[in-house]
């Protein structure tokens, strides 16, 4: 049944040659959406099927791809880190009727001339030139001399200067109906940068020495700089370059595009000479893990010295294999070692080489959406069960798994949350962690810490006792394998600190197991330690954790506010002390963290219920900041801030706030100005009422032309200028019906957007008032994410009382609107709360 299922799946993408979406193949083959990607993977893995770079992703079958490729595919990266860029590329160069002129920055070695030839290829393939030419003019061999460059570029009439003995056709003329490609264009001398833009503009230009008659030519244009393009290049020129296209360096691509050009490299080598080349793992790695001035030019002549070294030294005629490594000298069992084979096929792109998890892994963290598949493959793989048969008495994996289930005992002693994972990891570790080097799994851990922090803070305390050798790699496993198991929606930073060998970590492991999550951490001090020591152990933790939001620590000892004057200046947020560490109070800090409690509710409830001396210190942040809050979720908000993070100055804080505490952190700033005294700009989707200084925007307004002049201009001092348009692109995206469609996990766009519609017609219609195209955007994203929030059994927040007896122009509206939303509720199931009735409720009436 399993092989008819797959078969009848690539049937239909081979009848169906553009690609489908999973949900539109499971339409067709009448399986959910679900299972349809689970036969989707596996046919992927066995290079059946292929992605096509898109949103949302397309499969097609591999026969099909191989015949749709486009030229771009062959630059290393087009589906990572460099694909949305040529996506543009694409964009400028068929831009009717000549394309857009496009330049190329970036550093030497980069690609930009192989671009640039790729270019060519696309036009060539789509036949958008009159004629097959592609010309390329190395300004900086003219530099010294702008007048003999005047005449390569323009040409020139007979006598135009000395030495000028007959007229000449410049590159203008010679390539006109094809592609001129000018490297280093910043070697042109402002004259010449004058001349050309002028040509831009009429596509007519005069020879050297014509002062008469001009010469047209439909020639497109590329250009490529090692400069920055803005401080080299004449304004009037730079304006008239419509794309700029930044290509990073060779050491700042992403793991597998670095593997993908070194195996590419040592696959020429191997054509060169003619012999089958087999690369050590370490090898591999350290090329990796290189920066080389020249970049892929340099590398190239390194992997050329290797391969020549490995020809004088190992090679004999009667061995077809050339091996070779980081050594002077192979080893004596080098034919039992594990080697990489250098194929036609590129195995870092198919995924069949020693290690695929891994590689996989790599590319998994550059697409988040990525996560579960790889979950599903490496905990469900038929393989383990194998495996366990075979080494149940495997010293290594036994106290491997002994220490991470002891370990898991004390943090939370919530065995189910690691006994499925914890075999598969140990092994996979055992077998492959000589394989990576260290600075490539921290590289990772890096990015992924930053989406996924109270997830990596509980693998990095679970991989405690673990060998050094073996504990990056195991924390990278762990982290991912429990992405959605530990709550990333927890704010604020929870922390046990007593006297004595384990009284914090025994209230922590009570507390986190009957709270089922990683609430609380835990310092055990010794009986003679001091305050002071207390205060560097704390400070020590407080270095590893996000503290904008708030942190929340019981204590045993000491003064409390000698421990706030030496910590505070570490803490973005507020901080609540608490000096009395009981079971009972952790738990009552503990469930109303889970709850998304407020930190001035949390602190509330703290001084009326907790028979002990507390004290709260307030301060929102320390550095410049700028806040983000939606009525469209937590998870909406997380995007929100994720696309920002990438684009505001470094010296700026992202704060992600839900709609309860923004509302919460406004009031405060009214009463108190100095609250907000380092807030710079507030962005949001609902009214801001509170009469502040701050600057806000509501981001809905960006779907108007003149809301997003004036984000653009209320961000200036906060993102760089050359960053503002690639922001409004993305914030418009998200914004976008398109936006919708990827932010919704399994919903039918167009299902419930026309659900939406019908309702949105019948507000209209109840309380008779006309809703802006805006608002009724607004409100299809709100209703969209709040039933599945609803489904996936979110919790609500409290609700002010006075939503019940509030009314929307005359009418009342919380009976008018619960009898509206009705068939929502019918069709799917759900009880939509009164906290999502209430965020409506200042929607409309806003």
């Amino acid at each position: 049944m399993k092989q008819i299922t797959k078969e009848s799946i690539l049937s239909v993408l081979e009848q169906n040659k553009e690609g489908l979406t999973t949900t539109e193949l499971s339409k067709k083959i009448g399986l959910s959406r679900s299972v349809t990607s689970l036969y989707l993977n596996e046919l992927f893995q066995s290079g059946d099927v292929d992605k096509k770079a898109s949103r949302p992703v397309l499969w097609v079958s591999i026969n099909e791809r191989e015949s749709q490729m486009n030229v771009f595919e062959r630059y290393i990266g087009y589906n990572g880190s460099v694909h949305d860029t040529i996506e543009k590329i694409m964009d400028a160069i068929l831009y009717p009727p000549l394309g857009l002129p496009v330049l190329f920055h970036g550093a030497s070695g980069v690609g930009k001339s192989y671009l640039a030839q790729l270019v060519y290829q696309y036009l060539l393939e789509h036949k958008k030139l009159q004629r097959n030419v592609f010309s390329v003019l190395n300004c900086a061999d003219y530099a010294s001399n702008p007048e003999l460059l005047s005449s390569q570029l323009f040409g020139h009439v007979k006598g135009a200067f000395t030495g000028a003995d007959s007229a000449k056709r410049g590159l203008l003329a010679q390539t006109d109906g094809g592609v001129l490609f000018l490297d280093e264009v910043h070697r042109l001398s402002h004259e010449n940068q004058e001349k050309l833009f002028q040509f831009m503009d009429t596509r007519a230009f005069r020879p050297l020495g014509e002062e008469k008659e001009v010469v047209h030519s439909n020639v497109r244009l590329l250009f490529a700089t090692t400069e920055d393009p803005k401080i080299v290049l004449l304004p009037t020129f730079y304006r008239r370059i419509s794309l700029i296209v930044d290509l990073p360096n060779f050491h700042d691509r992403p793991l597998d595009e670095r593997m993908a050009l070194i195996e590419e490299l040592f696959r020429k080598e191997k054509k060169q000479m003619n012999c089958e080349l087999a690369v050590s793992p370490s090898l591999f790695n350290r090329l990796a893990e290189g920066k080389y001035e020249g970049n892929v030019g340099t590398l190239l002549n390194q992997i050329k010295l290797l391969c020549a070294q490995a020809l004088r030294l190992h090679h004999s005629g009667n061995n077809h294999i050339l091996y070779v490594n980081d050594c002077s000298s192979l080893p004596n069992d080098y034919q039992k070692q594990i080697w990489i084979n250098i194929t036609d096929q590129a195995i870092f792109e198919k995924g069949t080489h020693i290690n695929p998890e891994m590689l996989q892994l790599s590319k998994d963290l550059q697409k988040t959406q990525e996560f579960v598949d790889f979950r599903h493959r490496f905990l469900h793989s038929a393989v383990w069960e194998q495996v366990k048969l075979e080494n149940n008495q495997d010293p290594f994996l036994l106290d491997f798994i002994k220490k991470i289930t002891d370990q898991n005992k004390k943090l939370i002693n919530h065995p189910e949350l690691t006994q499925q994972i914890v075999y598969q990891i140990a092994y996979f570790v055992k077998e492959n962690h000589s394989f990576f080097e260290r600075k490539l799994i921290l590289t990772q851990l890096k990015k992924i810490k930053k989406q996924f922090t109270r997830t990596f803070l509980f693998a990095d305390k679970l991989t405690m006792p673990l060998d050094e050798t073996f504990r990056p790699i195991s924390l990278l496993l762990f982290t991912i394998t429990l992405i959605g198991k530990i709550s990333e929606e927890i704010y604020y930073q929870g922390l046990l600190v007593a006297h004595g060998d384990s009284t914090a970590s025994s209230i922590q492991n009570v507390v986190n197991q009957l709270c089922s999550d990683y609430i609380f951490d835990a310092i055990n001090m010794p009986l003679d330690s001091s305050v002071e020591d207390v205060i560097n152990a704390v400070s020590k933790w407080l270095q590893e954790r996000d503290t904008s939001h708030g942190v929340i620590m019981l204590v045993d000892m000491g003064s409390l506010t000698h421990i706030y004057q030496e910590l505070k200046p570490q803490i973005k947020g507020d901080l609540l002390l608490i000096n009395n560490l009981t079971t009972a109070y952790a738990l009552e800090l503990g469930q109303m963290l889970l709850a998304k409690d407020s930190f001035h509710t949390i602190t509330k409830t703290a001084e009326q219920n907790f028979h002990t001396k507390i004290q709260y210190f307030s301060g929102f942040a320390r550095e410049q900041n700028l806040i983000i809050s939606s009525t469209l979720g937590t998870k909406a908000t997380k995007k929100l801030k994720e696309i920002f993070i990438k684009y505001v100055r470094e010296d700026y804080q992202v704060i992600d706030l839900n709609f309860n505490e923004l509302k919460e952190v406004l009031k405060r700033g009214v009463n108190d100005e100095s609250y907000l005294r380092e807030t710079r700009l507030i962005i949001h989707t609902a009214m801001i009422e509170e009469p502040i200084s701050i600057p806000t925007f509501n981001l809905l307004d960006i779907l108007d032309e003149s809301g997003i002049e004036y984000f653009q201009s209320t961000l200036s001092e906060i993102v760089s200028p050359q960053n503002i348009e690639s922001l409004t692109a993305e914030i418009v995206h998200f914004f976008s019906k398109e936006g919708l469609v990827e932010k919704l996990t399994f919903l039918n766009p167009d299902v419930i957007v026309k659900q939406i519609e019908d309702v949105t017609d019948s507000i209209e219609h109840r309380f008779h008032f006309y809703m802006s195209p805006k608002k009724k955007f607004n409100i299809t994203l709100h209703f969209a994410l709040m039933i599945e929030r609803t489904i996936l059994g979110e919790k609500p927040y409290p609700v002010p009382d006075q939503l019940y007896d509030s009314s929307l122009f005359g009418k009342p509206f919380y009976p008018n609107i619960k009898s509206i939303l009705y068939s929502l509720e019918q069709f799917y199931r759900i009880d939509i709360s009164d906290w999502e009735i209430y965020v409506l409720f200042e929607i409309l009436s806003n």
